[in-house]
């Protein structure tokens, strides 16, 4: 069963580190119109994400890294972009390309088949282990150059 965080959880996690949560506005409007959240992990969170025991619906915060500690993993935590909000993604992924960043690995569930869909048609595989069925990561490139 997929379980959902709470209001509590979300706010908890946005406060840990800046990049945690981006909200995507309409620039004319002001209105919110998308989000794309993540979890930057620590060794700790990287670790259990990796073996089953990450608590994706309520992560404890010592699996989290708060602003300017180190981060060994980043979880695609929730991405709700449609039409006019799928134009920030490429920011984000700016972001991400960012030295701090960019030879970090990045993690996300495909619970669904067409989040499994999703995942693949943008370079995520498998982690494919028994205790982390829906995980999915994309290798960064600098890791795949050297395999």
């Amino acid at each position: 069963m997929q379980r959902m965080a709470t209001l509590d959880t979300c706010e908890s996690i946005r406060k840990r580190h800046l990049d945690n949560l981006w909200s995507i506005t309409d620039r004319r409007s002001g209105e919110l119109i998308g989000m794309y959240a993540m979890a930057m992990l620590t060794e700790d969170g990287h670790a259990a994400l990796l073996d089953g025991s990450f608590e994706a619906h309520d992560p404890r915060l010592s699996h989290v890294a708060a602003t300017g500690e180190p981060v060994s993993a980043i979880y695609k935590w929730g991405v709700f972009a449609p039409a006019m909000a799928a134009a920030a993604i490429p920011l984000i992924a700016e972001r991400l390309s960012a030295p701090d960043y960019r030879d970090l690995d990045l993690y996300g569930n495909g619970s669904t088949p067409a989040g499994r869909r999703i995942m693949r048609s943008v370079g995520f595989r498998p982690v494919d282990t028994p205790k982390t069925p829906n995980l999915f990561v994309y290798p960064r490139l600098a890791k795949r150059l050297r395999t």
